[in-house]
């Protein structure tokens, strides 16, 4: 339950990311909010694989 919980947070995390990108096109923000979600993405990765999540 906590994985699907997980999975649910991080696409929306990504859809609200994907949101302000199409309405603020700047470039040093659209860096920024990779770098944040790739590091969203990776502690949930590690979680599953430590057995936390």
């Amino acid at each position: 339950m906590d994985t699907i919980i997980g999975i649910l947070a991080i696409a929306c995390f990504v859809a609200f990311v994907a949101v302000l990108a199409v309405f603020v096109p700047e470039w040093d923000l659209m860096i920024v909010l990779a770098a944040a979600v790739l590091m969203a993405v990776w502690d949930f990765w590690r979680a599953l694989r430590s057995g936390r999540g």
